[in-house]
């Protein structure tokens, strides 16, 4: 096996119970954006370097950004690697690294993937409230409560009551939550419209 394939492997099947999260630690951060799975390159896909920042990251999300200016390692990756355009997109918002302690990201599954996501609703909403998840769930639920917490969450998840009900979100026009197109797909507009609300969430 590569250099520190183990290590890389090692960190990303780490990311369970309180740890399942990336970026700062959602139990304190207050910007938290809500995810369905993570999304994580093959080992094959990877520099031996890319998987040390992978690692370094995965230690302390929010020292990282500090540390480097930069939210996420998955930037320094070329290609069209799982997981990329979704954190080229959010680093167009040219947030800096006073954001590094507010902002989480948070998966509705406790699984990872290496392969994107492609859900329908129904098969979605079983994985989201079978055993298996339950535990993860209960800590998802947990990290969003608060009336300092933000949520944000993609419209397709917002739109569906189950998903919202599973997150104990009772308002979905609340001013704790706001809806965005998925990051992976949003237009530079609406990219912009969203940094604008984050600005004005002050700190």
């Amino acid at each position: 096996m590569a250099k520190n394939s183990k290590a890389f492997l090692k960190a990303i099947r780490a990311r369970k119970g309180a740890r399942a999260y990336q970026g700062a630690d959602p139990s304190r951060a207050d910007l938290i954006f809500v995810g369905i799975e993570a999304n994580w390159p093959k080992v094959a896909e990877l520099s031996s370097a890319h998987r040390d920042a992978i690692i370094d990251y995965l230690s302390d999300g929010a020292a990282f950004w500090t540390r480097h200016g930069f939210h996420h390692p998955l930037l320094c990756c070329g290609g069209r690697v799982p997981g990329r355009r979704f954190h080229t997109r959010f680093a167009k918002m040219h947030l800096d690294a006073s954001y590094a302690n507010r902002v989480a990201f948070v998966e509705l599954l406790a699984k990872h993937t290496t392969r994107g996501s492609s859900w329908g609703a129904a098969t979605l909403m079983r994985a989201v409230s079978s055993k298996q998840n339950a535990p993860h769930l209960k800590q998802l639920q947990i990290w969003l409560q608060g009336s300092e917490k933000i949520v944000f969450l993609g419209s397709a998840l917002l739109r569906d009551s189950r998903i919202r009900e599973s997150l104990g979100i009772q308002n979905p026009t609340g001013r704790n939550v706001i809806e965005h197109t998925h990051l992976s797909r949003i237009s530079n507009k609406n990219l912009g419209q969203l940094r604008k609300k984050i600005l004005r969430l002050g700190g």
